[in-house]
């Protein structure tokens, strides 16, 4: 249910092989800091075995983990239909989504592990504001841990709840039983690594490789949409978010309409044209699916925005500022464009949830509050059901089975295609202890026909090919002389690996090794090739 060509084969490959003796950081380059999610993957492999059901249920597990917690919090400040109807639409638009973004074979365990570990910190939090139980605010700061030890990000959602604590004025006791409870899973990381073989110049050597990571121009493009400030794409958004925007006003003024009639007849009325509304709006779930998508874009700068016309209110309720505040650090690195093909979708829960606590709570007198929530909930839902809808549609598309020994994968039939006929090759042709290579692809290869790949160079893109050089690429592979190399081309070769930034890594692959076999892909012409036997 993801595109085979993407990082997560990074997300299965990588623990597999930290059970057979690779460490992070010395033996294996990650782009993602923080050691939690693959140190944790790699026990439940340990146990469990090398399989993709084991990502599957970790997946699951945690996705029904985030809706439980985002369920509790907003059960804190809203009813209970409205609290079931976001987690409805979570469960859809996040959880359930088809493409990388989604919660159960995520673009890294790391972001949803850490988003399940914030989201019941803050829940434990907000308990412990209400009752002061000291249990609950160690419990918070415990999973704050957990949270850092999986995605540097969370750092900033920590800091948050530091400086709440120092606002509390604690004893002395108190502060060091919380950063005791803080630290606790970033030292017991940290020692694993330690205990593995990690020392401090290896680690140095790491941070050096990541510091020419982050300043490729690629990732620089990657994080345009998330930074830079487009007008016309803002107000691209907030049309789209206006006719969202609609059809939840015209559904508050029946349902208050609906209310007040002491006329049965005309109140039934009422009801019949909102369910009316209801099915035309079904009807158009692609216009709306593609609206919401965008809507929900600039959702940051919207919370941002009522946080502060209504600040001066919001601050004498210390669990809404946690709420609102954390909602937002969390979502920063797309806080101008919050893209739902990036990590919006992760982001989307707490601010969705701290929307609607400040709409409920500060925008609305409480005379109308049973119509908007009533109205919130009509539109969640249909928001939710035109989610489903086109999860479907994606899940039709991605219909045809990559079976392995390590678990099945269904995909589009061109990369479905493609894989097939490489594993089956390597499965039958290649040994258990030879070297494969995988480029133009994330190693998920690796992981399916349980073969080996080299440590740190086991795969590129562009910006990790800046970050490494070429000369020390080319040099690692001459060192280690891998068994095969695989690399995944395409047809055209304005995005082809060995056309544009792996020209000199294909040219030294051509010169030293034989190409073997070459699989095309029908309808596309993408290829695979394979290259085997050192030349003499």
């Amino acid at each position: 249910m993801f595109s085979l060509y993407t990082d997560f084969g990074r997300e299965a490959y990588f623990p597999a092989i930290i059970t057979k003796g690779a460490v992070l950081y010395k033996d294996i380059f990650n782009t993602f800091i923080c050691p939690l999610s693959y140190l944790s993957n790699a026990v439940l492999i340990k146990i469990f075995g090398q399989n993709l059901n084991v990502f599957y249920t970790a997946g699951a597990a945690n996705a029904f983990a985030i809706l439980s917690g985002i369920y509790l919090i907003s059960r804190e400040f809203l009813n209970r239909n409205l609290s079931l109807a976001i987690s409805i639409f979570i469960m859809f638009y996040c959880c359930f989504y088809t493409g990388l973004m989604n919660y159960l074979t995520p673009y890294s365990y790391a972001v949803v592990y850490g988003l399940c570990a914030v989201i019941f910190s803050l829940l434990f939090y907000i308990k412990y504001l209400k009752n002061s139980k000291t249990i609950l605010l160690y419990t918070a700061f415990f999973f704050s841990g957990i949270a850092v030890s999986c995605k540097y990000e969370y750092i900033l959602f920590s800091l948050i709840l530091f400086v709440l604590f120092f606002v509390l004025k604690p004893d002395l006791k108190k502060f060091v039983l919380t950063a005791a409870s803080f630290l606790s899973v970033p030292f017991i990381c940290l020692t694993t690594l330690i205990i593995q073989g990690l020392t401090l110049q290896e680690l140095q050597n790491y941070f050096e490789i990541l510091r020419n990571f982050v300043q490729q121009p690629y990732i620089k493009k990657v994080y345009a949409t998330s930074f830079y400030f487009d007008i016309k794409a803002i107000i691209t958004s907030f049309k789209n978010f206006f006719s969202i925007f609609s059809v939840t006003a015209v559904s508050f003024f029946i349902l208050k309409k609906a209310d007040m009639s002491n006329n049965k007849a005309y109140c039934h009325l009422l009801y019949l044209f909102a369910a009316v509304l209801f099915m035309l709006c079904l009807c158009c779930v692609k216009f709306i699916g593609f609206c919401v998508y965008e809507a929900v874009s600039y959702m940051p700068v919207l919370v941002l925005i009522l946080f502060i016309i209504k600040i001066k209110e919001i601050i004498k309720d210390k669990s809404v500022v946690i709420i609102v505040l954390s909602s937002l650090v969390i979502s920063s690195k797309c806080f101008w464009y919050l893209a739902n093909n990036f990590y919006g979708r992760y982001f989307l829960p707490l601010l969705i949830v701290s929307l609607f606590i400040m709409l409920t709570k500060y925008y609305f007198k409480p005379e109308h509050q049973t119509y908007l929530q009533k109205s919130l909930i009509f539109i969640v839902v249909l928001l939710g059901l035109c989610s489903f809808r086109l999860n479907l549609a994606g899940l039709v598309v991605r219909n045809t089975p990559v079976k392995t020994p390590t678990g099945t994968i269904y995909s589009q039939k061109d990369e479905a295609q493609s894989y097939n006929s490489v594993l089956n090759y390597l499965i039958n042709n290649t040994k258990p202890d030879e070297t494969i290579v995988v480029l133009g692809a994330a190693p998920l290869i690796n992981f399916l026909a349980q073969r080996n790949s080299i440590n740190f160079y086991n795969h590129f893109d562009e910006a990790i090919l800046g970050a490494y050089g070429e000369k020390r690429i080319i040099s690692a592979y001459t060192k280690t002389k891998p068994d095969y190399f695989i690399i995944f081309g395409k047809a055209d070769k304005n995005y082809d690996l060995c056309h544009t930034y792996g020209k000199n890594i294909c040219r030294f692959i051509q010169r030293n090794y034989t190409k073997e076999h070459k699989f095309v892909t029908e309808g596309t012409n993408d290829y695979v090739v394979i290259y085997h036997h050192i030349k003499n």
